[in-house]
């Protein structure tokens, strides 16, 4: 089941976490858990030419082509979700639905919080994320509840009855 929720629910601002990043979105309200978001939108292309692509694959799961956000006449506001630098910033995950793309909340995004998802580990390294420290029970800032935390998260996730 999709829910349609209008784009008011967000506001673009100074990217928090990374300097460089940009606008990123984040929410006016908190959002629950499995809010679905898309599609993502822009210009069907062979090659990545910018930071604002992403790859999709046809039903046999091999790379088909791009959809390149580059250009905000063609594009919509998913554009501006930035990616996170380490799995404990990670709220959205993207998911590819007849051919196009969509994000989904992973747990309850408190209101005033950036929207954070994972573009991918050759992605991610183009922004030089530290894909070693990507995936550390340890955050960056030293923080192992986090870990412990995101454990449970992510067992009510797979294990829900």
């Amino acid at each position: 089941m999709f829910f349609v929720l209008r784009v008011e629910i967000m506001y673009t601002n100074t990217a928090l976490y990374m300097a460089r990043a940009g606008l990123g979105v984040f929410a006016t309200r908190t959002l629950p858990r499995n809010v679905r978001f898309g599609p993502y939108r822009g210009v069907r292309s062979t090659d990545a030419a910018s930071n604002y692509c992403w790859q999709i694959c046809d039903k046999d799961h091999k790379p088909s082509h791009m959809v390149d956000a580059v250009d905000g006449n063609n594009s919509n506001w998913m554009r501006f979700i930035n990616c996170s630098r380490h799995w404990s910033e990670q709220n959205l995950v993207a998911f590819q639905y007849r051919g196009e793309l969509y994000y989904c909340t992973i747990r309850t995004i408190p209101r005033n919080t950036e929207l954070m998802v994972y573009y991918g580990s050759e992605f991610a390294h183009r922004l030089q994320v530290d894909i070693g420290r990507y995936n550390s029970p340890i955050d960056e800032f030293g923080n192992l509840y986090t870990y412990f935390r995101s454990l449970v998260h992510q067992s009510s996730l797979y294990f829900k009855t």
